[in-house]
């Protein structure tokens, strides 16, 4: 049994699968695969179909948020790894089949934007795609050395400069200088 009301509103779910935008309200399970029983359509990717369509990836709202099911003999993939399932986050990008050249979801979470009087329910259509999360090697972080770049505490004030004034000649019998003989010893 899953649960289908949840105290929060549920948004729906927006995929993106190339330059096509798909939106689906929960309620109920979204198909991602090949034949007519596929609400998103892999055959307009290219690539060959199997001889038996079938789903590839379940797309379901649990109550509180999406999840992407794996029903596929290739897998999906998330951030390179093989995963059965996937929480679904705005964002959040799978890949079906080969995680370097296989078709790519792109998730968004947040409603999307209709315009005034628009249609209301699932939509299918070219537009503009949210920009992919993008998977590249990072470096090490970059700690500032100068101490410019780094915010310093507030330093107490150093005392005040005394004005310089020029040594003054000692006065008395310590102050001459003490003589030698001048004989022999």
């Amino acid at each position: 049994m899953r649960p289908e009301a949840s105290a929060v509103p549920a948004s729906p779910l927006t995929v993106w699968v190339g330059s096509m935008r798909y939106v689906f309200p929960p309620g109920r399970d979204v198909v991602v695969g090949y034949g007519a029983g596929a609400d998103i359509p892999l055959e307009q990717l290219g690539g060959p179909p199997p001889q038996a369509p079938r789903p590839e990836v379940l797309l379901r709202f649990l109550g509180t948020h999406w999840v992407a099911i794996d029903k596929s003999r290739s897998g999906i993939f998330s951030n390179g790894f093989r995963v059965p399932a996937v929480d679904i986050h705005d964002g959040q990008a799978i890949t079906l089949g080969d995680p370097q050249h296989g078709p790519r979801l792109v998730f968004q979470i947040a409603p999307p934007v209709a315009p005034p009087g628009g249609p209301s329910g699932p939509h299918q259509g070219p537009a503009h795609p949210p920009p992919a999360p993008t998977q590249r090697d990072t470096g090490p972080m970059r700690i500032p050395t100068h101490s410019h770049e780094v915010e310093q505490p507030p330093q107490p004030a150093p005392p005040p400069v005394r004005p310089f004034a020029p040594p003054v000649p000692p006065v008395g019998p310590a102050a001459a200088p003490a003589r030698k003989p001048n004989g022999p010893s």
